[in-house]
């Protein structure tokens, strides 16, 4: 365990170093010489690190911490592997609002959660836009805010929704909604 984050610490420590190293895409002679020595000075700590912890093994260490990690993850959520316990994960499959983002592991955790239940994959296209009762639509709930000046405004909340129908008026956090229609949609 100490040697781990030893190794994390080094390697945190040279992504700081990597960050702060100046570009050599310059136009100028002089700046590019100065920017070189810069990076000359760091570039033996740099080589003692690639030397030392080769790539591979580096990789190696990185996809098992990833491993362990969805392991517990997945222990956490389902304790003890029963077929009968059943997980509905979202599909993820709209690509507009993660554009341009990593994506997070969902495949790996949805395959080690097949491991402990069974998994269901749900479309979720407006699971959180439509309130799980009455089914209509949800808009934002707004709240009064104070300017400097004295003035009041409002400010759209984007984790609390409001139900729209007159009837139902119902105030509802939005990621609360958005697990309960996923779960109807799962049954």
């Amino acid at each position: 365990m100490g040697m781990r984050r030893a190794l994390f610490g080094l390697v945190t420590c040279l992504l700081d170093l990597l960050k702060q190293l100046p570009t050599l895409q310059i136009s100028s002679f002089e700046d590019y010489l100065n920017q070189l020595q810069v990076a000359w000075k760091h570039l033996g700590l740099l080589g003692d690190f690639s030397t030392k912890h080769t790539f591979r093994k580096w990789r190696f260490y990185q996809t098992r911490f990833r491993q362990k990690a969805l392991h517990g993850i997945s222990r956490q959520l389902v304790p003890t592997p029963d077929p009968k316990v059943c997980v509905a994960i979202g599909n993820w499959r709209s690509q507009t609002c993660l554009r341009g983002h990593a994506h997070g592991p969902v495949k790996c955790l949805t395959r080690e959660l097949e491991k402990r239940a069974t998994v269901l994959v749900v479309d979720e296209y407006r699971t959180s836009k439509r309130w799980s009762r009455c089914l209509h639509e949800l808009c934002n709930k707004t709240y009064p805010v104070v300017g400097e000046d004295s003035s009041v405004s409002r400010k759209r909340s984007y984790a609390v929704l409001c139900c729209s129908n007159l009837d139902c008026g119902t105030t509802w956090d939005r990621d609360m909604n958005g697990a309960i229609n996923t779960s109807q949609l799962a049954n």
